[in-house]
């Protein structure tokens, strides 16, 4: 039997006239067993009066406040029952409804905030609606029940989902357990086979037989608690003790690494077949993409309606982001096609016997295996145990060098070729990092802008605006990085002390000095955001979720605002980031964007960039909401504007690029 919500009355004892009227009403809904319902009047005798109320309150799913002048002026309620009502709130562990029953100054309180209960926005005990005002209780118990259902429903599908994932995890342990059991049985079956001076060495490394015909063959290996690259060398000398003048074993080696390579080469093969079949279904799309592209700019040329040409000019910007979607894959996919097409070569050249003497003389001289130099030639990556590859790379480069001086040619390159490439890449590498260590000098904002893709959205959930691709700075700008560009703190700064919170307290002509300034420092051209721009991050771009706030429904995962702020500003991405990485879209500061304000979005631009014709010259358009907002300012889609010359501890700003 599921558990009935607990209802807890928080009210001013002069008040309990009008809570008995409530009550009656209430008492329907415990009669029907919709719910339980606490008062202090339940309390019996005997027991302690403070320990029971303090108890309901932690166990109470749904608080109902009885609001009046009464129960403002309470001191038990503003000390004791109204701070763990809206801790417990925060926290998502109860939901507060309160009931306005007299006329009273509730509006400028924290209960702003909470979901109210009027009757055709007047007190319910003037117009005698206490029935109207149970309903709305019985709305939010409906919506609770709805809500542990739906959680009930998705613990249920996780168990499931981890019960599947047990048995899955259990059948292959079993498939693995069978395989290693039948391929024990295989090695048996060998090992009575294998030429006795590999059992010696195996007994003297004190490793199986296997190891060493997966040595032989190519294969790799691995050995506990010791070194591989050491075992690899004593392996190599011991080898070469016992087999000095008989090649029956490197042929026995051969053999098995020829039928690894056939069966190798034949599932390379499958893959370079799908992979041919895979180019030419995508060229073809891509003709066809160009060909509809070439339609839609004629058609576009040819078109006298302004909505018809925004419409085709929408068509022509997807096709174009499709198209060069599909040529970067088709591009990769050649890639991918000459690398199979050397692996497909690869068998015919592979003979591990027939290295060239002067490979062994490097390898001995860099105490390696002669395995490492054919991967260092053929391109492969390798591993030195408790040596640095890039040292030895470059020794290796160099005796390679002395050792071949006119070319290698078991190899389709030339080693200096391949030496001097990889001076000159070292070079060039050398002298990006310097230019990025230069430009991150000279600009506090060089790791901080994200990469925002465009799209097509609808701006206030109505409005069809084309954002082009454009940067956007992961957070507010902050005082520190207010302060590296401008030499110090803005005049009237609030909040100082805090590098990590944002800059507020700066208006229009403030910002635009700070982006002239920054402008000539680093040679970009950093600016404020479009209010399409703001609007179509902050809902999340592209990859949006259509949640109410920047990147969740739930307020408190992404926002500073007037219930969780303690009624200032916070350092920078400690809520959670929204569907693009970017944080403090809602709340913290008011944001200012680009464009002037106007009271609808009618005639926005439908390209996205700022709107600054017409409206009210004065007025900016501000975004996101701030620590001081209630939730309903922090939404997304949220616009407000203020006059230029303001400067407000609310009001801070974002960079775009």
């Amino acid at each position: 039997m599921p558990i009935l919500p607990k209802i807890f009355i928080a009210y001013a004892h002069e008040d309990k006239p009008l809570l008995q009227k409530l009550r009656t009403h209430l008492n329907v809904m415990k009669r029907q067993q919709h719910c339980e319902i606490f008062f202090d009047g339940e309390i019996m005798p005997g027991e302690t009066w403070d320990k029971r109320l303090k108890d309901e309150l932690h166990t109470a799913h749904i608080f109902v406040l009885l609001v009046t002048a009464e129960f403002l002026d309470s001191d038990y309620v503003n000390e004791t029952e109204l701070p763990k009502i809206l801790e417990r709130r925060s926290k998502g562990e109860a939901e507060v409804v309160a009931v306005i029953l007299k006329d009273c100054l509730w509006d400028l309180t924290e209960l702003q905030h909470l979901q109210v209960v009027l009757h055709d926005g007047k007190p319910i005990e003037e117009r005698s609606a206490y029935a109207h005002a149970a309903r709305e209780v019985f709305r939010v118990i409906e919506g609770r029940n709805e809500k542990l259902k739906k959680e009930s429903e998705v613990a249920a599908q996780r168990l499931e989902a981890q019960r599947r994932a047990a048995e899955r995890e259990k059948r292959w342990k079993a498939a693995e357990a069978q395989k290693h059991k039948e391929a024990g049985h295989q090695r048996q079956a060998i090992e009575p086979k294998i030429d006795k001076r590999l059992v010696k060495v195996a007994q003297e490394l004190k490793v199986s037989t296997s190891t060493i015909v997966d040595f032989l063959s190519g294969k790799g290996f691995h050995i506990e608690n010791k070194p591989t690259s050491k075992v690899t060398e004593e392996m190599e000398v011991l080898l070469l003790k016992e087999f000095q003048k008989d090649i029956a074993i490197k042929k026995k080696a051969n053999t098995i690494a020829n039928e690894q390579i056939k069966e190798d080469g034949q599932h390379i093969k499958r893959r370079y077949d799908g992979l041919i079949s895979a180019i030419e279904k995508m060229e073809q799309s891509i003709g066809r993409d160009k060909n509809d592209l070439d339609f839609q700019r004629h058609k576009i040329d040819t078109t006298d309606g302004q909505l018809e040409a925004q419409i085709r000019q929408a068509k022509i910007v997807m096709i174009e982001e499709r198209l060069s979607s599909k040529e970067e894959k088709l591009a990769e996919m050649n890639v991918t096609k000459e690398g199979l097409e050397k692996r497909l070569d690869g068998p015919a050249k592979h003979n591990a016997t027939k290295i060239d003497k002067r490979l062994v003389k490097v390898a001995q001289e860099l105490n390696v295996g002669t395995s490492t130099i054919v991967d260092f030639l053929s391109g492969k990556g390798f591993q030195i145990e408790n040596k640095p590859t890039s040292k030895v790379t470059e020794e290796m480069e160099v005796l390679l060098l002395k050792e071949f001086q006119k070319g290698i040619t078991d190899f389709s390159f030339s080693v200096k070729e391949k030496a001097d490439a990889i001076v000159e890449g070292k070079a060039q590498k050398q002298k990006e990092e310097a230019e990025r260590q230069h430009h991150r000098s000279l600009d506090p904002f060089y790791n901080s802008m994200i990469p925002i893709k465009g799209g097509i959205f609808k701006m206030g959930e109505k409005y069809d605006v084309t954002i082009k691709d454009f940067h956007l700075c992961k957070h507010p700008v902050t005082q520190a990085q207010w302060r590296a560009t401008m030499g110090g703190d803005p005049p009237v700064l609030r909040f100082k002390g805090c590098d990590d919170c944002p800059v507020v307290r700066v208006n229009w002509d403030d910002i635009q000095e700070f982006i002239k300034k920054l402008n000539e420092k680093t040679g970009r051209s950093y600016r404020l955001p479009s209010e399409a721009e703001w609007e179509f991050a902050g809902r999340g771009g592209v990859q949006s979720k259509n949640y109410q706030f920047s990147g969740s429904n739930t307020i408190d995962e992404v926002a500073w605002y007037s219930v969780n702020s303690n009624q200032k500003t916070q350092p920078v991405m400690q809520k959670k980031a929204n569907e693009l990485g970017l944080y403090d879209m809602s709340g913290n500061v008011w944001e200012w964007c680009q464009d002037i304000w106007h009271d609808n979005l009618e005639e926005v631009p439908k390209n996205g960039i700022a709107w600054t014709t017409g409206g009210t010259k004065d007025i900016r358009v501000v975004s996101g909401g701030s620590w001081s907002s209630s939730s309903v300012n922090c939404r997304s889609t949220f616009r407000d504007g203020l006059d230029v010359d303001t400067r407000s501890y609310l009001i801070g700003f974002r960079l775009a690029l």
